[in-house]
Protein backbone atom coordinates (compact mmCIF):
# COMPACT_ATOMS: atom_id res chain seq x y z
CA UNK A 1 0.00 0.00 0.00
CA UNK A 2 2.79 2.44 0.82
CA UNK A 3 4.21 1.94 -2.89
CA UNK A 4 0.80 2.64 -4.50
CA UNK A 5 0.78 5.99 -2.30
CA UNK A 6 3.82 7.11 -2.84
CA UNK A 7 3.73 6.22 -7.05
CA UNK A 8 0.87 8.43 -7.32
CA UNK A 9 1.97 10.97 -5.24
CA UNK A 10 5.06 11.06 -7.09
CA UNK A 11 2.71 11.01 -10.23
CA UNK A 12 0.42 13.87 -9.21
CA UNK A 13 3.50 16.21 -8.25
CA UNK A 14 4.68 15.87 -11.80
CA UNK A 15 0.99 16.52 -13.51
CA UNK A 16 1.03 19.43 -11.27
CA UNK A 17 4.87 20.93 -12.14
CA UNK A 18 3.67 20.31 -16.10
CA UNK A 19 0.70 21.97 -15.41
CA UNK A 20 2.64 25.50 -13.49
CA UNK A 21 5.12 25.06 -16.16
CA UNK A 22 2.58 25.40 -18.54
CA UNK A 23 0.55 28.55 -16.92
CA UNK A 24 3.83 30.28 -17.06
CA UNK A 25 4.82 29.94 -20.75
CA UNK A 26 1.08 31.05 -21.51
CA UNK A 27 1.28 34.27 -18.83
CA UNK A 28 -1.42 34.24 -16.40
CA UNK A 29 -4.42 32.82 -18.52
CA UNK A 30 -3.12 29.82 -20.30
CA UNK A 31 -5.00 28.34 -23.23
CA UNK A 32 -6.51 25.18 -22.05
CA UNK A 33 -6.60 23.15 -25.05
CA UNK A 34 -6.51 18.85 -24.73
CA UNK A 35 -4.52 17.51 -26.17
CA UNK A 36 -2.09 19.84 -26.83
CA UNK A 37 -1.69 21.46 -30.38
CA UNK A 38 1.54 20.45 -32.33
CA UNK A 39 2.07 24.73 -32.04
CA UNK A 40 0.45 27.26 -30.26
CA UNK A 41 1.45 30.97 -30.41
CA UNK A 42 0.21 33.71 -29.38
CA UNK A 43 0.63 36.64 -31.14
CA UNK A 44 -0.25 39.56 -28.54
CA UNK A 45 -1.10 39.77 -24.85
CA UNK A 46 -4.23 41.71 -25.16
CA UNK A 47 -7.32 39.60 -26.06
CA UNK A 48 -9.16 39.84 -29.34
CA UNK A 49 -12.69 41.73 -29.01
CA UNK A 50 -14.69 40.24 -32.45
CA UNK A 51 -18.21 41.78 -32.78
CA UNK A 52 -20.91 39.60 -32.72
CA UNK A 53 -22.99 37.73 -34.35
CA UNK A 54 -19.86 36.20 -36.02
CA UNK A 55 -20.19 36.25 -40.19
CA UNK A 56 -19.69 33.11 -41.75
CA UNK A 57 -17.85 32.57 -45.16
CA UNK A 58 -17.08 29.33 -46.71
CA UNK A 59 -14.40 29.32 -49.62
CA UNK A 60 -13.79 26.80 -51.90
CA UNK A 61 -13.91 23.42 -50.04
CA UNK A 62 -14.88 20.03 -51.27
CA UNK A 63 -18.62 19.05 -50.75
CA UNK A 64 -18.01 17.09 -47.88
CA UNK A 65 -16.31 19.84 -45.96
CA UNK A 66 -18.65 22.15 -46.07
CA UNK A 67 -21.68 20.20 -44.95
CA UNK A 68 -19.59 19.37 -41.78
CA UNK A 69 -18.91 22.81 -41.03
CA UNK A 70 -22.29 24.23 -41.61
CA UNK A 71 -23.53 21.31 -39.49
CA UNK A 72 -20.95 21.67 -36.67
CA UNK A 73 -21.97 25.59 -36.79
CA UNK A 74 -25.19 25.08 -36.14
CA UNK A 75 -24.66 23.95 -32.42
CA UNK A 76 -23.12 27.37 -31.76
CA UNK A 77 -25.74 28.81 -34.55
CA UNK A 78 -27.21 31.90 -32.51
CA UNK A 79 -24.01 33.62 -32.61
CA UNK A 80 -22.93 32.93 -36.47
CA UNK A 81 -24.64 33.78 -39.41
CA UNK A 82 -24.74 33.21 -42.68
CA UNK A 83 -24.75 36.95 -44.20
CA UNK A 84 -24.78 39.49 -41.22
CA UNK A 85 -24.94 43.37 -41.73
CA UNK A 86 -22.52 43.83 -39.10
CA UNK A 87 -19.56 41.58 -37.10
CA UNK A 88 -16.92 39.70 -37.38
CA UNK A 89 -16.30 37.19 -39.81
CA UNK A 90 -15.06 33.20 -39.88
CA UNK A 91 -13.52 32.24 -42.68
CA UNK A 92 -13.12 28.75 -43.43
CA UNK A 93 -10.81 27.85 -46.96
CA UNK A 94 -8.74 24.89 -48.37
CA UNK A 95 -4.86 24.87 -47.69
CA UNK A 96 -3.60 21.82 -49.52
CA UNK A 97 -0.30 22.28 -47.53
CA UNK A 98 -2.33 21.31 -44.82
CA UNK A 99 -2.05 17.47 -43.79
CA UNK A 100 -5.09 15.40 -44.13
CA UNK A 101 -6.54 15.60 -40.80
CA UNK A 102 -4.68 19.14 -39.61
CA UNK A 103 -5.75 22.69 -39.33
CA UNK A 104 -4.55 26.15 -39.06
CA UNK A 105 -6.14 28.16 -36.80
CA UNK A 106 -6.20 32.18 -36.89
CA UNK A 107 -7.63 34.68 -34.79
CA UNK A 108 -6.60 38.40 -34.94
CA UNK A 109 -8.57 41.63 -34.77
CA UNK A 110 -9.44 40.56 -38.65
CA UNK A 111 -11.78 38.04 -37.49
CA UNK A 112 -11.03 34.22 -37.56
CA UNK A 113 -9.38 31.85 -40.41
CA UNK A 114 -9.33 28.12 -40.66
CA UNK A 115 -7.53 26.52 -43.41
CA UNK A 116 -7.43 22.68 -43.34
CA UNK A 117 -7.36 20.40 -46.38
CA UNK A 118 -10.03 17.90 -45.81
CA UNK A 119 -13.07 17.51 -43.68
CA UNK A 120 -11.46 15.76 -41.05
CA UNK A 121 -9.29 18.90 -40.30
CA UNK A 122 -11.72 21.71 -40.36
CA UNK A 123 -13.63 18.79 -37.79
CA UNK A 124 -10.93 19.40 -35.71
CA UNK A 125 -10.10 22.84 -36.10
CA UNK A 126 -13.59 23.82 -35.54
CA UNK A 127 -13.56 21.38 -32.25
CA UNK A 128 -10.88 23.83 -30.77
CA UNK A 129 -12.29 26.29 -32.08
CA UNK A 130 -15.44 25.95 -29.79
CA UNK A 131 -13.15 25.25 -26.93
CA UNK A 132 -11.63 28.19 -27.46
CA UNK A 133 -15.24 29.97 -27.37
CA UNK A 134 -16.31 28.05 -24.20
CA UNK A 135 -18.52 30.07 -22.53
CA UNK A 136 -16.92 33.82 -23.87
CA UNK A 137 -18.92 33.47 -26.53
CA UNK A 138 -22.23 32.57 -24.81
CA UNK A 139 -21.63 35.64 -22.29
CA UNK A 140 -20.64 37.56 -24.93
CA UNK A 141 -24.00 37.30 -27.16
CA UNK A 142 -25.50 39.74 -24.18
CA UNK A 143 -23.08 42.65 -24.99
CA UNK A 144 -22.96 42.16 -28.88
CA UNK A 145 -19.04 41.06 -28.63
CA UNK A 146 -16.70 38.61 -27.30
CA UNK A 147 -13.30 38.25 -26.79
CA UNK A 148 -10.95 35.67 -27.52
CA UNK A 149 -7.10 35.55 -27.65
CA UNK A 150 -4.67 36.36 -30.05
CA UNK A 151 -3.45 33.34 -31.30
CA UNK A 152 -2.27 30.93 -34.60
CA UNK A 153 -2.86 27.29 -33.90
CA UNK A 154 -1.24 24.51 -35.93
CA UNK A 155 -2.31 21.28 -35.80
CA UNK A 156 -2.48 17.13 -37.28
CA UNK A 157 -2.62 14.04 -35.57
CA UNK A 158 1.14 12.62 -34.36
CA UNK A 159 0.54 8.98 -35.87
CA UNK A 160 -1.51 7.51 -38.38
CA UNK A 161 -3.41 5.50 -35.46
CA UNK A 162 -5.10 7.61 -33.17
CA UNK A 163 -5.63 5.03 -29.96
CA UNK A 164 -4.74 1.34 -29.28
CA UNK A 165 -4.76 -0.48 -26.63
CA UNK A 166 -2.24 -3.87 -25.58
CA UNK A 167 -2.63 -5.82 -22.87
Amino acid sequence: MPFIIKYMTRHLLIALLATLNAAASFGAKPLSIIPAPTAMELTSDKPVSLKLPLAISIGEVDSLSREMIEREVESISPLLMQNPQEGAEITFCTNTLQPIEGYRLTINEGGIKMEASSAAGFFYGLQTLKRLMGTEIVAGAQSGCTSLPPVTITDAPRFAIADSCLM
